[in-house]
């Protein structure tokens, strides 16, 4: 039992998708994670039973809620590739891979 984190393919564009799944609450979480589509997906499972204001459902975020998501659950933007991810510095505005591929070009 437990939350399980992934990624999955968003089923509106197929673009990678951030996947939450709580088995204790028998609940589902999936937010698209291209900055242009922004789907997101929420069925709060039986949490409801013990919290009827849980929210349940789907649609796209405006992009000022798609950054508050980023935000939240620190998700960052590389300057370089354009990938969204949570594997960053936080002095870098690059992904790992970036970041690594430019220290290799500059120890060259």
């Amino acid at each position: 039992m437990g939350t399980h984190t992934s990624f999955s393919n968003c089923e509106k564009c197929g673009g990678e998708s951030w996947l939450c799944e709580d088995t204790h609450y028998d609940s589902t979480e999936e937010h698209c994670l291209n900055e242009n589509c922004r789907y997101y997906y929420v069925d709060s499972g039986t949490l409801k039973e013990e919290d009827p204001n849980a929210f349940d459902g789907t649609g796209f975020n405006t992009p000022e809620e798609f950054k508050e998501f980023l935000e939240d659950f620190n998700f960052k933007k590389c300057e370089k590739c354009g990938d969204i991810d949570t594997n960053h510095n936080e002095d870098s505005p690059y992904c790992q891979d970036c970041e690594t591929e430019e220290e290799k070009v500059t120890n060259s």
